[in-house]
C-alpha cells in the first residue's frame, strides 16, 4: 500500500513538473512576444512625439509619419553628435561650431518637407523620399 502511494505521489510530482516547465516556457515565449510588442509601441509612440515636434497631427496626418521617422531614424549631419543632460533630456552638439542646442539638427529640413508635402497634397511620393536623402 505505501508503495502505491509513493507512486502515486512521484507521479504526480512528475505531472507538476512537466506543468511548470510548459507553464514556464509558455510564459517566456509570452514575455518575448510582449518585449517586441512593446518595442514596436515604442517606437511608433516616439514617431508620434516627433511628428507633433514637427507640427504633424499624428492621427489626422498619418500619411506624413514617415518624415518624423526619417528623422528619428537618420545619421545625425556631419560635425553633430547627441547628448543627454542630468535630467534625461536630449540636446545635440555641434563640433563645428561648439554649439550645442536642444533642436533637431533635421528639425528645419523635416518640417520644411512635411510643409512642402502638405502644401502640395503629396505624401511619401518618390519626389519627397529623394528630396530627403539628397
Amino acid at each position: 500500500m505505501l508503495n502505491d502511494e509513493c507512486e502515486a505521489v512521484a507521479r504526480a510530482v512528475v505531472l507538476v513538473r512537466d506543468k511548470l516547465t510548459e507553464i514556464e516556457r509558455f510564459a517566456a515565449d509570452d514575455w518575448q512576444t510582449t518585449e517586441a510588442e512593446f518595442e514596436k509601441l515604442a517606437a511608433r509612440l516616439e514617431a508620434f512625439d516627433a511628428a507633433r515636434y514637427l507640427g504633424i497631427d499624428p492621427v489626422k496626418e498619418q500619411r506624413y509619419l514617415w518624415v518624423a521617422e526619417e528623422m528619428l531614424t537618420s545619421p545625425l549631419p556631419d560635425g553633430f553628435t547627441e547628448h543627454e543632460d542630468e535630467t534625461g533630456q536630449i540636446y545635440y552638439f555641434n563640433s563645428k561650431t561648439q554649439e550645442s542646442s536642444w533642436e533637431h539638427p533635421l528639425f528645419n529640413l523635416c518640417q520644411n518637407l512635411y510643409l512642402r508635402l502638405k502644401a502640395t497634397g503629396a505624401s511619401q511620393g518618390e519626389a519627397g523620399a529623394i528630396e530627403f536623402y539628397e
